[in-house]
């Protein structure tokens, strides 16, 4: 009876989220409708804006399922990866004699068994931006090894990001801040380059300039001279012309359009960061099935994630455990959990992006969880040291994550339990990025 009943829950989470996703099939791309704005430079922009958008990198859960013992994640994030992830424990270090929690699991996304279906390129950005609330949803499949005698399990989940603030879809008017920004940087960077060319070429050649009867004729010198003595192999022998004094009249005259530059590129790096900080809220839901007589569990969870500062984040998870004992009454768990989570090298700019620079940064994360259980067993608290090294190049997706935790088990045994986990995790759409899964874009 109790088997039929989570079948039958597990099968109705499913058909909820399948209905959830079906709603938005038809919803309009983000980036295809840009606000009504002053003309063709202000769109074009806010396109560009939408393209940085999906560029930023996003921290996703990638990690084994954390309702398995043997994940090297201790905290859950809100947001799965776009299309496809994999997790495998390689090594733990610190377990007992005979005991191996190594877990391993696969994360898929709505959106991506959409695009299965229907022969979609998933990382096609009208496609990505047309079923956006597809990849809200996700669901995980694992396995699970068994400790103390317990037999190995198996791990079922599904997530539903709630809020998603790091979407595109979601910060239209903070792209309208980049095309701002980013028309400001071009009629800057088009003033320096007009105001230099002029003032270099007088500078240089001030009769041939003196002898032009109209403005239609100077600007037709500008262009010549540009052409001649400013291109790619004659240009560092005509700037070294120039004297000290001359450079100086020049230094002062782009100072006003280089500070214009200088405040644009701001604007965009600080929006930029704005949406890899945005928060993020999620619901989850993880069964950990095992054979014969042994616990079944199910996880109900709530995620919340937010970023502060320029490498600062933070995850908050509360988790609602139900042990299926079968053999004995049922017990209840709660948990409440905390991650603090630092980025080593700052990547929220513009410059990062547009020098290939997306994969996510290495982090060091601290975080810690308690438990209160229904039953006589004691509370338990939990602390972990984790860092992540992501790998560069062609599989800039794959992650390897080496956690140390550290538990009271106060319930066993009157001494601390330190355990290692090592493993790997690949994120499949950064990979296929990286591989030239874009090349139609």
């Amino acid at each position: 009876m109790r088997s039929v009943q989570r079948t039958t829950a597990f099968a109705v989470f499913l058909v909820l989220a399948s209905a959830g996703a079906a709603l938005s099939q038809e919803q309009k791309s983000a980036c295809s409708d840009p606000p009504e704005a002053a003309g063709f430079t202000f769109w074009l922009n806010y396109k560009v804006g939408c393209i940085i958008a999906r560029e930023v990198p996003q921290d996703t859960h990638v990690e084994a399922a954390t309702a398995s013992t043997g994940s090297t994640a201790l905290i859950e994030k809100a947001k799965a990866p776009d299309v496809f992830s994999l997790a495998l424990g390689l090594m733990g270090a610190g377990t007992k004699p005979g005991e191996d929690d190594r877990a391993t699991s696969m994360t898929v996304s709505a959106y991506a068994l959409r695009a299965s279906i229907n022969g979609d390129n998933p990382l096609n950005p009208v496609v990505y931006d047309k079923y956006r609330q597809w990849r809200h949803w996700s669901f995980t499949a694992g396995r699970a090894e068994g400790k103390d005698g317990t037999p190995n399990g198996r791990v079922f989940g599904a997530k539903w990001l709630v809020v998603d603030g790091r979407d595109v879809a979601a910060n239209h008017e903070k792209l309208q801040d980049v095309s701002k920004a980013l028309t400001t940087q071009g009629g800057a960077t088009t003033a320096v380059l007009r105001k230099a060319t002029a003032f270099i070429a007088r500078a240089l050649e001030p009769d041939k300039f003196a002898a032009a009867k109209t403005e239609t004729e100077a600007a037709r010198l500008e262009v010549e001279f540009a052409a001649s003595e400013l291109g790619l192999a004659n240009f560092a022998k005509t700037v070294a012309s120039l004297n000290e004094e001359q450079l100086a009249a020049l230094d002062q005259l782009l100072t006003e359009d280089a500070l214009r530059i200088n405040l644009a590129q701001q604007e965009i790096n600080k929006v930029i960061a704005a949406m890899r900080h945005a928060p993020q809220l999620a619901f989850s839901y993880q069964a950990l099935v095992r054979s014969e007589d042994a616990d079944d569990e199910h996880h109900f969870g709530v995620v919340f994630d937010v970023g502060f500062g320029s490498r600062w984040s933070a995850a908050v998870n509360g988790t609602f455990v139900k042990t299926d004992h079968k053999l004995v009454a049922d017990t209840r768990v709660g948990k409440i959990g905390g991650e603090m989570q630092f980025d080593l090298r700052q990547i929220a700019r513009l410059g990062d992006l547009v020098g290939g620079k997306r994969r996510d940064p290495m982090t060091v994360s601290i975080g810690g969880l308690g438990e209160w259980h229904s039953d006589d067993t004691p509370t338990i608290a939990k602390l972990q040291v984790k860092f992540t090294l992501p790998m560069p190049g062609i599989v800039a997706g794959l992650k390897v994550p080496v956690s140390v935790t550290l538990a009271n088990r106060t319930e066993l045994i009157k001494e601390k339990e330190v355990r290692g986990q090592i493993g790997f995790t690949v994120d499949l759409s950064k990979i296929q990025k990286s591989l030239g899964g874009l090349a139609g874009r």
